[in-house]
Protein backbone atom coordinates (compact mmCIF):
# COMPACT_ATOMS: atom_id res chain seq x y z
CA UNK A 1 0.00 0.00 0.00
CA UNK A 2 0.88 3.85 -0.59
CA UNK A 3 0.37 5.91 1.86
CA UNK A 4 -0.15 9.32 1.24
CA UNK A 5 -0.74 12.34 3.44
CA UNK A 6 -1.94 16.29 2.93
CA UNK A 7 -2.05 19.04 5.67
CA UNK A 8 -4.51 20.51 3.81
CA UNK A 9 -7.20 19.72 1.43
CA UNK A 10 -5.68 22.27 -1.06
CA UNK A 11 -2.45 20.39 -1.06
CA UNK A 12 -3.51 17.00 -2.57
CA UNK A 13 -4.30 17.26 -6.24
CA UNK A 14 -6.62 15.16 -8.56
CA UNK A 15 -3.68 12.75 -9.27
CA UNK A 16 -3.67 12.02 -5.32
CA UNK A 17 -7.06 11.13 -5.04
CA UNK A 18 -8.80 9.04 -8.33
CA UNK A 19 -8.22 5.43 -8.18
CA UNK A 20 -7.20 5.19 -4.10
CA UNK A 21 -8.97 5.39 -1.00
CA UNK A 22 -9.08 8.59 1.15
CA UNK A 23 -9.49 9.10 4.67
CA UNK A 24 -10.23 12.60 5.91
CA UNK A 25 -9.24 14.21 9.28
CA UNK A 26 -10.26 17.31 11.01
CA UNK A 27 -9.90 17.05 14.55
CA UNK A 28 -11.27 20.05 15.89
CA UNK A 29 -14.17 19.95 14.25
CA UNK A 30 -15.83 18.69 11.82
CA UNK A 31 -14.96 15.19 11.28
CA UNK A 32 -15.46 14.45 14.95
CA UNK A 33 -18.99 16.27 14.93
CA UNK A 34 -19.78 14.47 12.02
CA UNK A 35 -19.13 10.93 13.57
CA UNK A 36 -20.80 11.80 16.38
CA UNK A 37 -23.87 12.43 14.43
CA UNK A 38 -24.07 9.38 12.82
CA UNK A 39 -23.47 7.78 16.21
CA UNK A 40 -26.15 9.34 17.34
CA UNK A 41 -28.28 8.35 14.66
CA UNK A 42 -28.50 11.09 12.01
CA UNK A 43 -29.89 9.79 8.67
CA UNK A 44 -27.08 10.94 6.33
CA UNK A 45 -24.64 13.77 6.19
CA UNK A 46 -24.39 16.35 3.12
CA UNK A 47 -21.32 18.42 3.00
CA UNK A 48 -21.28 21.64 0.84
CA UNK A 49 -18.63 23.89 0.63
CA UNK A 50 -19.95 27.31 0.58
CA UNK A 51 -23.31 28.66 3.13
CA UNK A 52 -25.21 29.87 0.24
CA UNK A 53 -25.04 26.39 -1.39
CA UNK A 54 -26.05 24.70 2.31
CA UNK A 55 -28.51 27.14 2.76
CA UNK A 56 -30.35 26.23 -0.85
CA UNK A 57 -29.74 22.67 -0.04
CA UNK A 58 -31.60 22.55 2.80
CA UNK A 59 -34.93 23.84 0.84
CA UNK A 60 -34.95 20.75 -1.22
CA UNK A 61 -35.87 18.57 1.71
CA UNK A 62 -39.74 18.19 3.17
CA UNK A 63 -39.92 20.42 6.04
CA UNK A 64 -38.56 19.09 9.71
CA UNK A 65 -36.75 16.31 7.97
CA UNK A 66 -33.05 18.14 7.35
CA UNK A 67 -31.16 20.75 9.62
CA UNK A 68 -28.54 23.38 8.88
CA UNK A 69 -25.57 22.70 10.23
CA UNK A 70 -21.88 24.22 10.37
CA UNK A 71 -19.73 27.08 11.65
CA UNK A 72 -17.18 30.19 9.96
CA UNK A 73 -14.28 30.90 12.12
CA UNK A 74 -15.55 28.40 15.11
CA UNK A 75 -19.19 30.20 15.23
CA UNK A 76 -22.45 28.63 14.37
CA UNK A 77 -23.88 30.81 11.36
CA UNK A 78 -26.86 32.71 11.43
CA UNK A 79 -29.84 30.83 11.30
CA UNK A 80 -28.22 27.54 11.01
CA UNK A 81 -29.83 24.62 13.63
CA UNK A 82 -26.44 23.73 14.96
CA UNK A 83 -23.26 24.76 14.83
CA UNK A 84 -20.06 22.57 14.62
CA UNK A 85 -19.55 21.60 18.25
CA UNK A 86 -19.74 18.01 18.88
CA UNK A 87 -21.63 18.69 21.91
CA UNK A 88 -24.59 19.51 19.88
CA UNK A 89 -24.93 16.68 17.61
CA UNK A 90 -26.97 14.61 20.53
CA UNK A 91 -29.43 12.24 19.75
CA UNK A 92 -32.62 14.43 20.65
CA UNK A 93 -31.15 16.73 18.07
CA UNK A 94 -30.08 14.57 15.35
CA UNK A 95 -31.97 11.26 15.04
CA UNK A 96 -33.06 10.37 11.66
CA UNK A 97 -32.60 13.21 10.67
CA UNK A 98 -30.30 14.34 7.05
CA UNK A 99 -27.77 17.30 8.15
CA UNK A 100 -27.05 19.64 5.66
CA UNK A 101 -23.10 20.60 6.95
CA UNK A 102 -20.49 23.19 5.81
CA UNK A 103 -17.49 23.97 7.93
CA UNK A 104 -14.20 26.43 7.48
CA UNK A 105 -12.03 23.73 6.91
CA UNK A 106 -13.53 19.69 6.86
CA UNK A 107 -16.18 19.94 4.34
CA UNK A 108 -13.12 21.46 1.80
CA UNK A 109 -11.31 17.79 2.74
CA UNK A 110 -14.66 15.94 2.35
CA UNK A 111 -15.74 17.52 -1.06
CA UNK A 112 -11.92 16.57 -2.17
CA UNK A 113 -12.16 13.28 -1.22
CA UNK A 114 -15.34 12.66 -2.93
CA UNK A 115 -12.86 12.42 -6.21
CA UNK A 116 -11.65 9.26 -4.81
CA UNK A 117 -12.50 5.50 -4.90
CA UNK A 118 -13.98 5.54 -1.41
CA UNK A 119 -13.88 7.96 1.08
CA UNK A 120 -13.72 7.69 4.91
CA UNK A 121 -13.74 10.37 7.85
CA UNK A 122 -11.26 9.21 10.94
CA UNK A 123 -10.90 11.63 14.21
CA UNK A 124 -9.52 10.31 17.75
CA UNK A 125 -12.85 9.25 18.73
CA UNK A 126 -13.23 6.61 16.04
CA UNK A 127 -9.80 5.58 15.87
CA UNK A 128 -9.24 2.84 14.87
CA UNK A 129 -12.09 1.40 13.01
CA UNK A 130 -11.42 3.47 10.09
CA UNK A 131 -8.05 2.04 9.80
CA UNK A 132 -9.61 -1.49 9.58
CA UNK A 133 -11.68 -0.93 7.01
CA UNK A 134 -8.76 1.04 4.93
CA UNK A 135 -6.20 -1.90 5.39
CA UNK A 136 -9.07 -4.82 4.24
CA UNK A 137 -9.91 -3.09 1.30
CA UNK A 138 -5.99 -3.39 0.22
CA UNK A 139 -5.63 -0.19 -2.08
CA UNK A 140 -3.52 3.06 -2.22
CA UNK A 141 -4.31 5.56 0.98
CA UNK A 142 -4.38 9.04 0.65
CA UNK A 143 -4.95 10.91 4.17
CA UNK A 144 -6.12 14.61 3.96
CA UNK A 145 -5.20 16.28 7.36
CA UNK A 146 -7.76 19.06 6.91
CA UNK A 147 -5.23 21.96 8.83
CA UNK A 148 -6.68 25.34 9.14
CA UNK A 149 -7.69 27.62 6.03
CA UNK A 150 -4.88 26.26 4.19
CA UNK A 151 -2.26 25.78 6.81
CA UNK A 152 -0.98 22.92 9.03
CA UNK A 153 -2.74 21.87 12.17
CA UNK A 154 -1.11 20.03 15.00
CA UNK A 155 -3.86 17.91 15.90
CA UNK A 156 -5.07 16.95 12.31
CA UNK A 157 -1.55 15.54 11.54
CA UNK A 158 -0.93 13.88 14.71
CA UNK A 159 -4.01 11.72 14.31
CA UNK A 160 -3.36 11.14 10.68
CA UNK A 161 0.17 9.93 12.26
CA UNK A 162 -1.75 7.73 14.70
CA UNK A 163 -3.50 6.15 11.26
CA UNK A 164 -0.66 5.62 9.48
CA UNK A 165 1.28 4.13 12.65
CA UNK A 166 -1.50 1.66 13.19
CA UNK A 167 -1.84 0.61 9.01
CA UNK A 168 1.98 0.19 8.78
CA UNK A 169 1.79 -2.66 11.17
CA UNK A 170 -0.96 -4.10 9.91
CA UNK A 171 1.08 -4.81 6.51
CA UNK A 172 4.19 -6.22 4.83
CA UNK A 173 5.12 -3.63 3.10
CA UNK A 174 3.95 0.40 2.22
CA UNK A 175 5.36 3.06 1.19
CA UNK A 176 5.18 6.75 2.53
CA UNK A 177 5.95 10.19 1.57
CA UNK A 178 7.24 12.89 3.24
CA UNK A 179 4.46 14.08 4.80
CA UNK A 180 3.42 10.65 6.09
CA UNK A 181 7.06 10.11 8.07
CA UNK A 182 6.23 13.21 9.48
CA UNK A 183 2.92 12.60 10.72
CA UNK A 184 4.07 9.34 12.14
CA UNK A 185 7.11 11.14 13.80
CA UNK A 186 4.75 13.71 15.22
CA UNK A 187 2.49 11.29 16.83
CA UNK A 188 5.51 9.34 17.98
CA UNK A 189 5.93 12.33 20.65
CA UNK A 190 2.85 12.85 21.27
CA UNK A 191 1.21 9.54 21.80
CA UNK A 192 1.02 9.01 25.50
CA UNK A 193 0.14 13.30 25.55
CA UNK A 194 -2.72 13.62 23.27
CA UNK A 195 -5.08 15.51 25.72
CA UNK A 196 -2.41 18.18 26.45
CA UNK A 197 -1.57 18.04 22.70
CA UNK A 198 -5.21 19.03 21.76
CA UNK A 199 -5.12 21.72 24.35
CA UNK A 200 -1.88 23.91 23.75
CA UNK A 201 -2.40 23.08 20.09
CA UNK A 202 -3.79 26.36 17.81
CA UNK A 203 -6.81 25.56 17.30
CA UNK A 204 -7.04 23.56 20.94
CA UNK A 205 -6.27 27.34 22.60
CA UNK A 206 -8.25 29.32 20.21
CA UNK A 207 -11.46 27.08 20.82
CA UNK A 208 -11.09 26.94 24.73
CA UNK A 209 -10.70 30.87 24.94
CA UNK A 210 -13.87 31.31 23.15
CA UNK A 211 -15.48 28.51 25.75
CA UNK A 212 -15.19 25.67 24.41
CA UNK A 213 -12.87 23.89 26.75
CA UNK A 214 -15.48 20.97 26.86
CA UNK A 215 -15.18 20.16 23.12
CA UNK A 216 -11.52 19.71 22.94
CA UNK A 217 -11.75 17.39 25.95
CA UNK A 218 -14.31 15.35 24.20
CA UNK A 219 -12.18 15.49 20.63
CA UNK A 220 -9.27 14.52 22.88
CA UNK A 221 -11.28 11.02 23.37
CA UNK A 222 -9.54 7.75 21.63
CA UNK A 223 -11.68 4.78 20.50
CA UNK A 224 -15.13 6.26 22.20
CA UNK A 225 -17.84 5.03 18.69
CA UNK A 226 -17.02 2.15 16.40
CA UNK A 227 -18.85 4.61 13.42
CA UNK A 228 -17.49 5.35 10.61
CA UNK A 229 -18.39 7.93 8.10
CA UNK A 230 -18.36 6.80 4.36
CA UNK A 231 -19.02 8.15 1.08
CA UNK A 232 -21.89 7.68 -0.24
CA UNK A 233 -22.24 9.27 -4.12
CA UNK A 234 -22.41 13.12 -2.37
CA UNK A 235 -23.20 12.24 0.92
CA UNK A 236 -21.83 10.36 4.19
CA UNK A 237 -23.37 7.73 6.00
CA UNK A 238 -22.61 5.31 8.43
CA UNK A 239 -20.23 2.28 7.37
CA UNK A 240 -22.34 -0.89 7.98
CA UNK A 241 -20.73 -3.04 10.79
CA UNK A 242 -19.22 -6.21 9.86
CA UNK A 243 -21.18 -9.10 10.26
Amino acid sequence: MDIQTFFSAEAASQRNLEGRNVLVIDVLRATTSMITALTNGAKTIIPVESVVKARAMLSQFPKGTALLCGERGFDRLEGFHLGNSPMEYNRDAVNGKSLVFTSTNGTRGVTAGLKSDTMVMGAFINFPRPADYLVDLKKDLTIICCGTTGYFSLEDAVCGGMFIHYISKNLRTFTTNDASEAAMALFRRYRDRIPMMMETCENGRQLSSMGYHQDVAYCSQIGKTDIVPISKGNELVALEPKL
